[in-house]
């Protein structure tokens, strides 16, 4: 359409950056506030209000049609502060605690102490139905025990489902019979273990399917205010984790997790192969978290993510995150200096906002006299006082310190922070840092770059233009994905050559289909 808007978002915790190609080819860029008390307008979603900002569209007016790519850290961000979906398991029978003993790994070998995250699940429904790892029925599902099943998820009262079945990788049958029954009877968000994936590993597929439930309410909500606020021949596309965009009607909730750092990913390559650099470090600081990636040539992948505790074996961009970002709140316990992981966000935001938030990292740079005009009105002295505190609990037990030498104490423990970070994601892995450029964006990026490029022995950092829009940039430039999954269950020399030819088939076929 001639007055089709192009618009790709990506909303992190703290800010929501976007870029725009309007119908005549102007370009134009937005940085506000995740928040829709800290913008001030009518609890719009994000990605719709800086739609309405870039196209200059009065509020309350249509918006124009719009292609809108959104990109999120919401899913990751509704984790970590456990803001999400109450869950009902359905499980087998003898098995309803498979969750909590996962594959026995412990998280920290060497810990003196260690602590066992219990995954958040509300209610468990057993099923005696079983099939076999070759098809076959062992216990079949009747319609008596289908009916006992809906009654008790029913009396649960959770807000989600998550069906996961021994074997339904090869047969989903009593997945899908199930997940049917309970949609009948309940308007509840249901998710299913083969759905997540066509792959071998109940374990996984389990986690997978309780991931997705976990935020089926915080995800699907957020993309239905979206929908709901688009004019007619608008269409919108979801970011997802593994980098590539998705319609709504194929989006799970788990690819929310990462979708909007995988974006900085996709961007952080783009100037990569733009600039002819080899091996470079993505190193994202937004005002919630801190996102690392090393990027070689091609988007790096991984089969395995883990937030707040929670892990899903599915494709991802391979992605370290810490929480440590310009929002991470500062505070003394003990006479020890933490930042993070909780972060003042856009509202109240840190205290330079004026709306009464604690100490940040933001406050920090700006006494340190490294910030110069920001987008919004900030207070030096409302800065200044949230210090004063921290630094009077830090006195009674340590001692006297001058007011800037705390401050550049402070940062010199976020830099190291995150230095530690990007030796984890690079000389775990047999690399070796000052082998890399360092690719600093997001709205903190730059301020940190030099500080944590010294402690490595990095000797080249790249800051692109526009670094707090980068992860915008990366997500207007991804490309509609469907990954396919199946396991073979036999040996590879075993198979006769028809028969894996249809393998091959079946996962060219999942993966195109509409």
């Amino acid at each position: 359409m001639e007055n089709t808007w192009f618009i790709a978002v990506d909303v992190g915790g703290t800010f929501c950056d976007a870029v725009a190609i309007g119908p005549d080819g102007r370009r134009a860029r937005a940085k506000i506030p995740s928040a829709s008390r800290a913008r001030g307008d009518d609890g719009l979603p994000a990605p719709i209000a800086a739609a309405y900002r870039l196209t200059q569209t009065p509020l309350g007016c249509p918006l124009p049609p719009i292609q809108l790519r959104v990109g999120t850290t919401r899913g990751t961000n509704a984790l970590l502060e456990g803001r999400v979906s109450s869950v009902c398991m359905v499980l087998p029978e003898g098995l309803e605690d498979i969750l909590e003993i996962g594959d026995q790994r412990r998280p920290d070998l060497f810990a003196w102490h260690p602590t066992r995250t219990r995954p958040p699940v509300a209610a468990v429904c057993g099923v005696r139905a079983r099939i076999a790892a070759d098809g076959t029925t062992i216990e079949p599902l009747t319609l008596d025990e289908r009916q006992r099943i809906a009654a008790n998820v029913s009396a649960a009262r959770t807000d989600a489902v998550a069906v996961a079945l021994l074997h339904a990788d090869v047969d989903p049958t009593h997945e899908d019979a199930i997940a049917t029954d309970i949609r009948q009877s309940t308007s509840r968000s249901v998710s299913t273990s083969h759905a997540m994936g066509r792959v071998t590993g109940f374990v996984d597929r389990a986690r997978a399917a309780h991931a997705d439930a976990l935020l089926s309410g915080p995800i699907r909500s957020f993309v239905a205010e979206i929908a709901s606020c688009l004019s007619a021949g608008s269409s919108l596309l979801l970011m997802t984790s593994a980098g590539g965009l998705a319609p709504p009607e194929t989006y799970h909730p788990k690819d929310s997790l990462l979708s909007g750092p995988a974006g900085g990913v996709r961007g952080a390559l783009a100037v990569a192969r733009r600039l002819g650099l080899g091996p470079v470090l993505a190193f994202d600081m937004g005002g919630t978290s801190t996102d690392i990636s090393r990027v070689d040539q091609v988007v790096p992948m991984s089969f395995s993510t883990t937030v707040a505790g929670v892990t899903i074996a599915s494709p991802s961009t391979a992605i370290d995150s810490i929480a440590a970002g310009g929002g991470s709140i500062v505070r003394c316990v003990g006479g020890e200096i933490r930042i993070g992981p909780e972060s003042a966000g856009s509202d109240p935001g840190p205290a330079c906002y004026g709306r009464g938030g604690p100490l940040t990292i933001t406050d920090l740079q700006l006494l340190a006299n490294r910030l110069g005009a920001m987008p919004i009105p900030i207070s030096r002295e409302a800065a200044r006082t949230a210090l004063d505190r921290v630094l009077a609990a830090f006195q009674e037990v340590r001692g006297p310190m001058e007011r800037q030498e705390f401050v550049y104490a402070c940062l010199d423990l976020a830099d190291e922070m995150m230095a530690s970070a990007i030796r984890r994601a690079t000389v775990r892995l047999g690399h070796v840092p000052q082998d890399h450029t360092l690719l600093a964006f997001g709205g903190a990026g730059p301020l940190h770059a030099c500080a944590i490029a010294d402690r490595l022995g990095i000797c080249e950092i790249i800051i692109p233009a526009d670094a707090g829009l980068l992860s915008a940039r990366g997500i207007a430039s991804a490309q509609v994905e469907h990954i396919a999954q199946r396991s073979i269950r036999h040996e590879l020399q075993n198979i006769p050559p028809d028969a894996l030819d249809r393998m091959v088939q079946s996962v060219d076929d999942a993966a195109c289909a509409p």
